[in-house]
């Protein structure tokens, strides 16, 4: 006889946690069972049915009854299969029979495992700690240089970060330069790079990065109206690059590679060695108004200080 609307009746389950991804995945009564069982021929057969009852780790179907282990493989959805004769990197859980007594301790049970899997989840999206890590640093390609950083971990709270790189000269010096404006020649210069940071991790993934910055950038013979901001001139130019910066950031995991995460604000001066031959009048224009006849230019140093906004994406590995 069936039960009366009002009576709390329990689906019993079993409950599948992959210790890599940790994610709740369960077997529930009343629900439909997708699995195969390898015969002794080596053929996989395929039983699909509904789920009548669960006891522990059997389960009745409307056909047959099965143990858990019995079966080959189970489906636990979308692209997730369990493997019972390969399940040493799984947790099974079969919720004790007093769970099911009442609706408010079941769902505390499920409540206290759901929060368990979220925090394992977290843990394990955490890089692993290595004492000694090697990243790229993508974000940098868009300014067409190549940087890699070595960090030493200390401890879990405390590192030292360094990173050396080069940065290489995308378009010729005398063009007109990438959207028709050559403000800021960020192309057409090529140097080195180099920093340093000391890394104060506040929890397992966050980190605070106190930085500095240095770099040696030139350009010969290029067209840019930097740093004056006026008119387009034709210049070599040397600039040494110092800067401090405080950077906020996160180390995570991406399967097997550290992936690392960062934003960062400061201050940097630049010392500029400024050889300037002449001018443009117009940005279409490719006459030169040399300054003196034999071409000589007109040389000037001069300091100028701009704000730091910097931002990037690592990924590497750690030994």
């Amino acid at each position: 006889m069936p039960s009366p609307p009002w009576v709390y009746v329990p689906r019993h389950a079993i409950y599948l946690i992959p210790d890599k991804h940790p994610k709740l995945f369960r077997i529930a009564e009343r629900g439909t069972f997708l699995a195969w069982l390898d015969t002794q021929n080596n053929v996989l057969k395929k039983v699909f049915n509904n789920i009548v009852r669960i006891k522990h780790d059997s389960i009745f179907l409307l056909d047959a009854k099965y143990r858990l282990d019995d079966f080959y493989k189970i489906h636990l959805g979308g692209t997730k299969n369990y493997f019972p004769k390969d399940s040493a990197g799984w947790k099974i859980i079969f919720p004790p029979d007093s769970v099911y007594n009442s609706r408010s301790e079941f769902r505390y049970y499920i409540y206290a495992l759901e929060s368990r899997v979220k925090k394992e989840h977290r843990d394990w999206m955490c890089a692993p700690f290595y004492h000694n890590m090697f990243k790229v640093n993508f974000a940098l390609f868009a300014n067409l240089t190549i940087a890699i950083s070595y960090e030493h971990r200390f401890s879990r709270t405390y590192a030292l970060e360094v990173e050396a790189g080069y940065q290489f000269q995308g378009v010729p010096g005398s063009s007109i330069g990438p959207m028709n404006s050559n403000f800021f020649p960020i192309w057409k210069q090529s140097g080195v790079i180099a920093n340093a940071g000391f890394k104060y991790y506040f929890d397992k993934k966050g980190y605070l990065e106190p930085l500095l910055i240095y770099k040696y950038l030139s350009m010969s013979q290029a067209r840019t109206g930097f740093p004056a901001g006026q008119e387009d001139l034709l210049q070599d130019a040397y600039a040494n690059h110092y800067g401090i910066a405080l950077r906020v950031g996160t180390m995570t995991r991406l399967g097997g590679i550290i992936l690392d995460g960062y934003f960062g604000l400061g201050v940097k001066v630049m010392m500029i060695h400024q050889l300037v031959y002449g001018g443009y009048e117009y940005d279409d224009e490719n006459t030169v108004s040399w300054y003196h006849p034999d071409h000589s230019p007109n040389v000037y140093n001069l300091v100028q200080w701009y704000p730091l906004v910097n931002f990037g994406i690592k990924l590497g590995f750690g030994f």
